[in-house]
């Protein structure tokens, strides 16, 4: 069988067609939410953030966080100044913000060893996002991955 010009023309814009169709319904259909709703404050606070995450800095690696059944093991540096004040611990799931859980510890924390209990983690990525003030009012941020078996 042989095409002429028009029929070759009538498939390849009917191919093209069905093509944009489909990528048009998958593109639709996929989930283009942010990965937090507050994102044009948190832009706004950036560099807050960065100034943390800079105080913080010599401490980041010395933290130590240990996951095992429903208990998480905070161990700070003892490097670390105590007492710390308003010590807030956000477990963060990347691939499901459902499942992040929100831990604010009680004021003035003088050991070095911090034992939460917390609802069971789902096995994968985690990040622990921890921040805390010392007694001079002073914020740190750290933010540490983990991944539970």
């Amino acid at each position: 069988m042989k095409l002429n010009w028009g029929q070759g023309l009538f498939i390849t814009m009917t191919v093209f067609i069905v093509f944009i169709v489909t990528l048009s319904v998958k593109l639709m259909s996929q989930d283009s939410s942010m990965e937090h709703s507050d994102y044009y404050m948190r832009g706004i606070h950036h560099d807050e953030q960065m100034e943390m995450e800079r105080r913080a800095a010599p401490y980041k690696d010395s933290i130590q966080i240990d996951y095992s059944g429903s208990k998480l093991n905070i161990t700070l540096p003892k490097s670390l100044e105590l007492p710390i004040q308003k010590l807030k611990i956000q477990l963060y799931r990347p691939s499901d913000s459902d499942l992040d859980q929100y831990i604010k510890v009680e004021e003035n924390i003088s050991e070095p060893d911090i034992l939460l209990s917390v609802e069971e983690l789902v096995k994968g990525n985690w990040q622990a996002r921890i921040s805390w003030q010392d007694k001079d009012g002073n914020a740190y941020y750290v933010q540490k991955f983990m991944f539970v078996h």
